[in-house]
């Protein structure tokens, strides 16, 4: 019988094999470490209520200060646990999946958040140039919003995937392991230009071993994730937008529904994106039909001579009617109709 760790490392083998990702390989093992960690019992020995009891762990655990583990994240560890459980059965680690008759719920998708084009803009052109990390992060995201990539494929391009002369960038191994050639925009093309002719060099001075071959680097190698989604929140923050929902991924998302609503075919934009179903690039049509109906509603002048927002003086004037309404009702109750008209009818017989 084999120990948690050489069950873990046997895993982390099998992933490697089946030809996932270096990210999704991680955050499998870090889920199967941390349930082993809190179950401290042999794999063989686990049984369904253990399951549900580290599903309650992850329900009231603090990732940071008064923050919870999302609804969505949740469901990401229990997909990696139940894969785990999976493989063990099948391997014969375990006589029995702890795991057969726990059902995964799906999560509600969120409504994906996007960026206007003014706002959009408004973020870019935050970005100065002035530094060599200015140059570094306008080049990242205009390339972002320019070809609809991927934070992880963009973070993987070496500096030999991108063609400046015919203005394309290969994206090798992307998700579900295709690659893909995609163009970027002159707008792109030129702060890309800046960057590797100028804040590249700068920076790859204090940098060594294979990391000197990534496009987007800093002083200490390869750009990592969190340091892009850092500076991202710092540039939204300076540019004034404070809508929530927006996320690091909504670049990739506006990218999408900016080219449909301005005539591109879902079939060019599902090759751009890399979807591997064209009904995932079809969610992106919602989104565009969702900006129509605002547009339409603010600029039609048959819609805006009927419609009207909702304003406090109006609310204003809602609540003195109702008073007003019951002040009549009172009256009458008192009063009956009824009884004075009888006498009025009465006076014009006389």
């Amino acid at each position: 019988m084999k120990k948690n760790k050489e069950l873990a490392i046997c895993f982390k083998d099998y992933l490697t094999g089946c030809g996932f990702k270096k990210d999704t390989i991680r955050m499998n093992i870090y889920v199967v470490n941390k349930f082993m960690e809190f179950i401290k019992k042999n794999m063989v020995e686990v049984v369904e209520n253990d399951i549900l009891e580290f599903h309650k762990k992850l329900s009231k655990e603090e990732v940071r200060v008064c923050i919870k583990y999302s609804l969505a994240s949740i469901r990401m560890m229990m997909l990696c646990l139940n894969r785990f459980f999976r493989f063990l059965y099948r391997y014969e680690y375990i006589l029995r999946n702890p795991m057969i008759n726990y059902i995964i719920k799906k999560g509600i998708e969120k409504k994906k958040e996007i960026f206007s084009v003014d706002e959009i803009n408004s973020f870019l052109n935050m970005i100065s140039i002035d530094t060599i990390y200015g140059e570094r992060d306008r080049a990242y995201f205009e390339l972002m919003y320019s070809s609809g990539l991927r934070v992880g494929e963009e973070l993987s391009l070496n500096i030999t995937d991108i063609n400046l002369s015919e203005r394309v960038v290969a994206i090798r191994q992307g998700k579900f392991n295709k690659d893909r050639i995609v163009p970027f925009s002159s707008v792109a093309f030129e702060f890309l230009k800046i960057y590797i002719e100028n804040g590249r060099k700068e920076l790859l001075k204090t940098v060594n071993g294979e990391d000197n071959k990534a496009l987007f680097i800093s002083n200490q190698g390869r750009l990592k994730p969190v340091s892009i989604r850092l500076r991202f929140r710092k540039y939204l923050k300076l540019s004034g937008i404070e809508r929530e929902g927006l996320s690091l991924h909504s670049i990739r998302h506006s990218t999408a529904t900016h080219l449909l609503e301005c005539g591109a075919s879902v079939r060019y934009v599902q090759e751009l994106l890399g979807h591997e179903d064209i009904q995932t690039t079809v969610r992106y049509t919602h989104l565009m039909i969702e900006n129509l109906k605002k547009a339409y509603k603010q600029t039609h002048p048959r819609e805006n001579k009927y419609y009207e927002e909702v304003t406090e003086e109006y609310l204003n004037c809602l609540e003195l009617l109702k008073e007003e309404i019951k002040k009549r009702e009172e009256i009458n109750r008192r009063y009956p109709p009824s009884k004075y008209n009888e006498k009025r009818k009465l006076k014009k017989k006389n």
